[in-house]
């Protein structure tokens, strides 16, 4: 799907404090493919309802990329500087060091931890090409996505076997990046 940054996005009325069957508090996993490179701090996905209920991926910020798992924002490396393929962000426990990227299915150097952790699941629902701001489209992105995704944490292995799948159902598809 391509976005515009301003005005188009897609609702997936998925909520994830309603919604969700794996996903809880402390483990929590989101991801996009984007299949343009921009830098920008506008948002791939996510959903906000305040007091660190945020779960969202911005794929690429300047050289790096910035993920909320249910908390205040973890910033990573990019290794390639780009906002290309799979970025996927997650934590697996109620430490806030426990927050991950990835990119292509490898580990991004986690340059930032993240804070305030939430003690309750966002109860707006995912927007994708922007971010739901507490029931108000936020933040847009003018980019192409290919794929998103979100659920519990995944373990580095399983970033990069989800890394392998997408990659090869886009080469199936011609959508590759």
């Amino acid at each position: 799907c391509m976005f515009d940054g301003s005005t188009s996005y897609i609702d997936t009325g998925f909520v994830p404090s309603t919604h969700a069957l794996s996903m809880t508090t402390d483990s929590v996993h989101a991801e996009i493919y984007e299949r343009s490179n921009l830098s920008g701090s506008t948002t791939s996905m996510g959903t906000n309802s305040g007091s660190g209920r945020q779960i969202r991926v911005l794929a690429r910020n300047g050289s790096g990329a910035t993920g909320y798992a249910n908390c205040n924002p973890a910033s990573f490396t990019l290794p390639s500087n780009t906002s290309l393929g799979l970025t996927q962000i997650g934590r697996s426990s109620s430490a806030p060091t426990d927050a991950y990227g990835a990119k292509n299915g490898l580990a991004m150097t986690r340059t930032v931890d993240p804070s305030g952790i939430s003690p309750s699941l966002p109860a707006h629902s995912f927007y994708i090409g922007g971010f739901n701001n507490q029931g108000t489209f936020s933040n847009g992105r003018a980019c192409t996505i290919g794929f998103a995704a979100w659920g519990a944490a995944l373990t580095g292995g399983q970033c990069l076997a989800r890394y392998n799948a997408v990659q090869a159902w886009a080469n199936s598809v011609g959508a590759q990046v």
